[in-house]
């Protein structure tokens, strides 16, 4: 028994998003891109129903968003959003086959940061965020 809960916490904690994202062989955790210095888009992308703690993912964006920037940072356009995607795919059983359709939502806590010591004026990042396409298209 013993193991059994060993082997379970282990993997709970391997789930946790606290780690770059797509680490761990799932598209999951932490990610950014910087716009200009000092300046960040910060992301964090559950895997829906493995890890959708929307608690830990906004601890973890927070601890990510003050690795960045040390010396704190400024929050714009910070919120909840999902990444929702549909695909049929085909099953086979035998001599039949069955389409299957597939729908999943990701749960993903994004938004912007600018460093307190960052050389970029806030209109600049302002402009640079009007102007910012989302990672994904």
């Amino acid at each position: 028994m013993k193991f059994i809960v060993i082997i379970l916490i282990f993997v709970i904690v391997s789930c946790s998003a606290n780690r770059p994202l797509g680490s761990n062989g799932f598209n999951s955790g932490y990610a950014h891109k910087e716009l200009s210095e000092g300046v960040y888009f910060v992301w964090v992308e559950g895997i829906g129903g493995l890890w959708d703690n929307k608690k830990e993912m906004k601890k973890t964006w927070h601890s990510h968003s003050t690795t960045l920037c040390e010396n704190g940072f400024d929050t714009f356009d910070y919120k909840l959003t999902t990444i929702s995607s549909s695909s049929t795919q085909i099953v086979v059983t035998g001599n039949i086959a069955t389409p299957y359709n597939d729908t999943y939502s990701i749960p993903v806590i994004e938004g912007f940061i600018r460093c307190n010591n960052s050389p970029t004026s806030l209109d600049e990042t302002k402009k640079q965020i009007s102007n910012f396409s989302w990672p994904y298209g």
